[in-house]
């Protein structure tokens, strides 16, 4: 099962990772050919604009997930995070814990013990 969860999450994250690679090659293609283009200089330094704050965007939404998740540990000599990424690491895991789960009779199990059979035998099932 735990190999099962393993695969899953890390095909999650190639797929992820490889919309966001083909993303940025076609803003910077794009950057490229407006670059190219015979326009007028302020119709180019519109367009330059709009397609920097467009991988500015991609990028950071890519990176925030980097503080997310982190504990002490993992963390690198003096890199401390901001009391934003502390906020949104206590909402994010506030948002994950599951707290009420049904297993296949519908019937509710709320210990976490029984969410993690109903999770495991779910995932022999399948």
């Amino acid at each position: 099962m735990k190999r099962r969860i393993c695969l899953l999450f890390s095909r999650a994250g190639v797929e992820r990772c490889r919309e966001h690679e083909s993303m940025e090659h076609f803003y910077y293609s794009a950057l490229y050919d407006v670059l190219q283009d015979e326009k007028d200089s302020g119709d180019k330094a519109l367009a330059l604009k709009s397609l920097k704050a467009k991988i500015i965007r991609l990028n950071s939404t890519h990176y925030r997930s980097m503080w997310v998740d982190n504990g002490v540990q993992d963390s690198f000599g003096e890199e401390d995070p901001s009391l934003h990424h502390l906020i949104k690491e206590r909402k994010r895991q506030v948002q994950r814990t599951i707290h009420m789960n049904h297993d296949k009779n519908d019937s509710p199990q709320m210990s976490s013990l029984d969410i993690l059979r109903v999770f495991a035998g779910h995932f022999e099932s399948k």
